[in-house]
């Protein structure tokens, strides 16, 4: 299954469509107001027609009990961290979201439901974000967030190899719980275009295969990604293009010495006499 999460609006509210090709498959809202990771904080998936899927709650009594003891992977192997439960319509835990550190060097994004947990592993290189996905040690699939966001709309394309489509409502409500935590920009009003290439590396980079893509879904589709990735965007100052915004900072700054001329003119003449 391959979906996309398209953030449009980030001023006022954190607002994403779900879409498969032309079919918009869910809506999700995020908190926008910057609280910090409380319970006061949540995602909100709904389906088109605006009834809730899933939605997000801070599970307080979990997060006090795994903090109460510093350090507390070096005792039983892993500490969890910023768990939210995922409810279903019906007030129903049915699983839940949080970062698990192993050790010093081994922390990663946990997705569990049932008996099961999807360990997510995010890595920058250049243009692109990835969070790749495993159940075990079998990759199931693949977040990509582009690194070139316009009017700060993020976006990304999630890959989920075939028999693991019955995942699709969860991986997409974690997809917006993720750019939540990372991207959300609370409390900004921007518009613009915001081009960052960033490279990072840790214990868990090698969970990252260059060649997922290609081998899952095809080469058509690994070229369709890395066009998406490297798309072209036009750098902007608000509103303007860095064209229009070069070409009106000079009109102004011309504008400027023209006034100032005129004034320094005016004084010599008024003193020369």
């Amino acid at each position: 299954m391959i979906f996309e999460v398209k953030q449009t609006t980030s001023a006022g509210s954190n607002n994403f469509d779900i879409i498969s090709g032309s079919n918009l498959l869910y809506r999700a809202n995020a908190t926008w107001f910057p609280m910090g990771i409380d319970k006061n904080n949540k995602v909100i998936m709904t389906d088109p027609n605006g009834n809730m899927v899933f939605q997000t709650k801070y599970s307080l009594i979990d997060n006090l009990a795994e903090s109460s003891v510093p350090f507390k992977y070096l005792i039983e192997g892993e500490q969890k961290f910023s768990q939210y439960q995922v409810v279903d319509a019906n007030g129903n835990a049915i699983g839940c979201f949080y970062d698990v550190r192993k050790s010093f060097l081994d922390s990663r994004m946990c997705i569990s439901f049932g008996d099961r947990i999807i360990y997510g592993y995010d890595r920058e290189l250049g243009y692109r974000e990835v969070v790749s996905l495993y159940e075990n040690d079998v990759q199931i699939g693949q977040i990509t967030r582009t690194r070139k966001v316009v009017d700060n709309l993020d976006w990304y394309i999630v890959h989920i190899v075939p028999q693991y489509d019955s995942l699709l409502p969860l991986i997409a409500m974690f997809t917006v719980f993720y750019d939540y935590c990372y991207h959300n920009n609370s409390g900004q009003f921007v518009k613009g275009t915001y081009i960052s290439k960033s490279y990072t590396y840790d214990y868990n980079s090698k969970k990252y295969n260059k060649d997922f893509i290609r081998n899952a879904f095809g080469e058509q589709e690994h070229e369709r990604l890395e066009a998406f990735v490297n798309r072209k965007v036009e750098m902007k100052v608000g509103s303007l293009t860095m064209k229009q915004f070069w070409i009106l900072f000079a009109a102004v700054w011309g504008i400027s010495l023209a006034v100032v001329g005129i004034i320094l003119l005016i004084v010599l003449l008024k003193f020369g006499s």
